[in-house]
């Protein structure tokens, strides 16, 4: 088993489609406000400020990244918002690891939606098309759970090496 390993790895998760939609929607009420306050009134511009306050605030808060890391035995994932408020989500030790696989492979398809057996699911992946995820079965007290990462060559060959009978690669 190896002793001294330390692998980190960041990603970041793509913004859903509604918030291309809710950006351009904020930056046309408050270009509209600022015109009509200009024109009409100057209440109108109390508006537009509101509506530049909830885009930054939005346009900050929307961002969601994930760090896996992997080290002295434990393998740990922290979300991010923000840029800024970190919190750890998963800290898992190596040794409750039961499998590392992808999504489709036998050794985790009992772990299906419809599968026989019955887990709580973990999405901790980027959504970015073409990025290949892995399915982690762990336990967790004495259940079991289901993580959806997006692992990186690094990291599961560290998990390899650790335990190779965990890890299922194609």
């Amino acid at each position: 088993m190896l002793i001294n390993y330390n692998v980190v790895s960041q990603v970041k998760r793509r913004p859903k489609a509604f918030t291309k939609l809710l950006r351009i929607v904020l930056v046309t009420g408050a270009i509209l406000n600022v015109i009509m306050g200009v024109a009409f009134d100057r209440g109108f511009m109390l508006t537009s400020l509101l509506f530049a306050a909830l885009y930054m605030i939005y346009d900050i808060q929307s961002v969601t990244e994930y760090e896996y890391m992997l080290e002295g035995g434990h393998f740990r994932v922290d979300r991010i918002k923000g840029y800024r408020y970190r919190k750890a989500v998963q800290f898992i030790k190596v040794e409750d690891i039961i499998v590392i696989a992808p999504p489709d492979d036998k050794a985790v398809a009992a772990y299906k939606k419809n599968g026989t057996e019955k887990v709580k699911k973990y999405d901790y992946t980027s959504y970015e098309p073409g990025v290949v995820y892995y399915t982690m079965i762990a336990k967790e007290g004495d259940e079991k759970i289901k993580l959806l990462l997006d692992l990186n060559d690094q990291m599961l060959e560290t998990f390899r090496r650790i335990d190779s009978r965990k890890v299922i690669l194609y």
